[in-house]
């Protein structure tokens, strides 16, 4: 593959459709989803990239404004046929410059649920008064049991997603392998709200490693959860591996106890694998 990509390439070739998805996708992130779509036509080497687009940004400027019914179609239709094992890093959505009712709050809230589903990283919305006034919401969702990766984008996405599901009461989170990549203070920065975890009294959190990047998410919820009552933390089998993790162990424990909680009672229960 590499020779024929190094080879000296005619005039009349099509150089583009030669280069490497990542960097088509990186050139498509830049043009309205609506023209990304159309270079399916191209040949067949373009008719599947724009399924994989990870930057998805919607334009309702980019349809007349009698063609209202047309961009929903076309923004359903790009959900509908995108892979579904891409996940979005970005959902943008510009309804500024256009009428709206309050069937287009339906209609964003129900776009914002799928990119959550393809675990988005950044939600921008430019739609007045749609988000801000009537974010989605999980009010039926009770109980969530999710698998999690420490890194920046995971975290604020399963904050999300939390502050959207106002009735949870049972959480059990699956700490997958350490990344150490960046997390930054502010990580959680929107994400917290009044409202937010009112309900959840129970937190069970299954192989933790004692490291900063796995302290991040159970002090979010400790800050939040106002009616918390318990919390299992269950340490992987790697965390005793030696005296020094022992010891990390130990600290874990002790820096999770400090923190500030939002709940006056909880009851705490460590464990291991």
């Amino acid at each position: 593959m590499e020779e024929i990509r190094n080879e000296p390439c005619s005039d009349r070739e099509d150089r583009i459709s030669r280069l490497e998805d990542a960097l088509i996708h990186y050139i498509l992130s830049f043009i309205d989803p609506k023209y990304a779509v159309q270079t399916s036509v191209l040949s067949k080497r373009w008719i599947d990239i724009w399924k994989s687009l990870t930057f998805l940004s919607f334009y309702r400027s980019s349809f007349s404004q009698d063609k209202k019914d047309s961009f929903v179609m076309f923004v359903d239709m790009v959900f509908i046929f995108r892979r579904k094992d891409i996940d979005v890093q970005r959902f943008r959505l510009d309804w500024s410059d256009s009428a709206y009712d309050d069937s287009v709050t339906v209609h964003v809230n129900r776009w914002c649920l799928n990119a959550i589903g393809y675990n988005v990283q950044e939600v921008l919305s430019q739609a007045p008064d749609l988000l801000n006034c009537q974010p989605p919401r999980l009010c039926s969702l009770e109980s969530l049991m999710l698998e999690i990766w420490s890194t920046r984008n995971s975290l604020r996405s399963v904050a999300y997603l939390l502050k959207i599901s106002p009735s949870i009461t049972d959480l059990f989170l699956q700490s997958m392998e350490t990344n150490l990549a960046y997390i930054g203070a502010d990580w959680e920065a929107g994400l917290s709200s009044p409202e937010m975890l009112s309900y959840l009294w129970f937190v069970e959190i299954y192989d933790v490693e004692a490291c900063d990047a796995k302290f991040k998410l159970p002090a979010f919820l400790l800050k939040n959860a106002k009616v918390l009552e318990q919390v299992d933390v269950i340490f992987s089998r790697s965390s005793f591996g030696s005296r020094a993790s022992k010891g990390q162990v130990e600290l874990f424990i002790k820096k999770l106890r400090a923190v500030p909680t939002a709940s006056s009672s909880i009851n705490w229960q460590f464990m291991r694998t």
